[in-house]
């Protein structure tokens, strides 16, 4: 008669629990693999009778360059009351990256503004995110003329600091600490669990609620 190790069919049922989370991780890899790779090759496409936009001479320009030096503008055009952006909009979809090489809309429409600022390894980080209703624009603190769109869109700056959304990339730092905290976490849970199995799901299953939790938190928050 063959008795089966306890230890190694739990074991085995741990490392099977993994399988649908790395499924779900490699074909979000996947995805964005697909769409950098497609901007890399094709990089930004004029859309179909989307003639570049024309403004007044008064126009407040800034003029920058995204990660892969494509140049990117933003124009502020307050005598038509207007807004552009060369090469800086992303509209709204799943893993967009893709911006488009022209974009407008009046500047009433605009929903909310955010400066982002934070330091990294390479330095300070400072950058504005624009939402539009169609999708968002980001502009690093490189560009000219950076301080006057700050100014210009001061109103909206003041609101996007005390409104909760989704489209602030401060949201992303939440959601990093928050995957940090959730690994011992998860093998806090693994030890009150008495389970003799491995710590492996757990840990992973703790870095991803922790990184969602902040993200579930503001979607609700911002709906009310």
């Amino acid at each position: 008669m063959i008795v089966q190790d306890p230890r190694h069919g739990q074991s085995g049922g741990g490392v099977w629990a993994i399988y649908p989370i790395v499924w779900f991780i490699g074909l979000g890899a996947v995805r964005l693999s697909h769409k950098l790779f497609r901007l890399w090759i094709l990089g930004a496409e004029t859309p179909q009778g989307m003639p570049e936009a024309t403004y007044s001479t008064e126009s407040l320009v800034c003029v920058g360059s995204d990660w892969l030096r494509t140049p990117v503008r933003v124009i502020v055009d307050r005598v038509e009351g207007m807004i552009h952006f060369q090469n800086s909009h992303v509209p709204h979809g799943f893993l967009a990256v893709k911006s488009q090489a022209w974009f407008s809309c009046r500047l009433k429409a605009l929903k909310a503004v955010f400066r982002h600022r934070f330091r990294s390894c390479t330095g300070k980080v400072d950058y504005l995110r624009i939402i539009t209703p169609a999708g968002k624009a980001d502009l690093s603190s490189t560009a000219t003329n950076y301080e006057s769109l700050c100014d210009a869109l001061s109103p909206l700056l003041a609101r996007g600091t005390r409104t909760l959304s989704t489209d602030n990339p401060a949201l992303v730092h939440w959601c990093l600490w928050s995957a940090i905290c959730g690994m011992p976490a998860g093998a806090i849970m693994h030890s009150l669990s008495g389970s003799a199995g491995s710590q492996v799901p757990y840990l992973i299953g703790g870095v991803l609620v922790g990184a969602a939790a902040p993200y579930l938190v503001v979607l609700l928050a911002s709906r009310k």
